[in-house]
This record gives structure tokens, sequence and C-alpha cells, in this order.
């Protein structure tokens, strides 16, 4: 949805902004990725490690995928939302991930 409505990423990407409407907005994208993360654990599809909290952050990675200039930027973001997909997917093997209070 946000790859072709340029005021919802701003709206995910500037979280400055205040309003009651952006603040239920908020909230409510907040609601929803925490019971998607709950929903995907529960069901076994979520790697380990892997938190309500990863979820801003991933897709604001995205988001610098779509602003990205050249030739095809709205349509290369499919490919990166893919391998990180890909990379949230519970799968034997996997290298655990760092806690989030080490990295930085």
């Amino acid at each position: 949805m946000a790859a072709h409505n340029r005021g919802l990423r701003e709206l995910m990407r500037h979280g400055a902004v205040e309003g009651t409407g952006l603040a239920r907005a908020r909230r409510e994208i907040t609601s929803r990725c925490e019971a998607l993360v709950a929903r995907a654990r529960t069901q076994g599809g979520l790697r380990d490690g892997v938190t309500e909290t990863d979820i801003a952050p991933i897709a604001a990675m995205i988001d610098a995928v779509m602003a990205l200039p050249g030739e095809r930027p709205s349509e290369l973001w499919r490919r990166y939302l893919a391998i990180i997909l890909d990379g949230l997917r519970a799968q034997p093997c996997q290298t655990p991930l760092p806690s989030p209070d080490s990295v930085g």
C-alpha cells in the first residue's frame, strides 16, 4: 500500500509530525504490527528473535528503496521485500539473531 501512497510513506518515515488523526493512525499501525508478529510467532512461521519493534525499521528499509532515483525504483522494492521476508521466516539452521540491545 505504501508503495503507491507517498503520503503514507511520509507518515511512516517522519514521526515528528503530530496530530490527533496521525497519532491514531500510528497506534493502529503499531497494533496491527503487534498482532501480525504474534500470529506469525504462534503459527511457527517467524524466526526466533524477531519482535514487533523490528517491523518499523524493516519498513523504513523498503521505503528507502522506493525512494531511490532511477528507472524502476518503484518496483525494485519488491525484490528486496522478498529477500527480507525470506529472512524473517522460521527455517532450520538459521544463525541466531543478535539481541537488539547488543547492536549499535
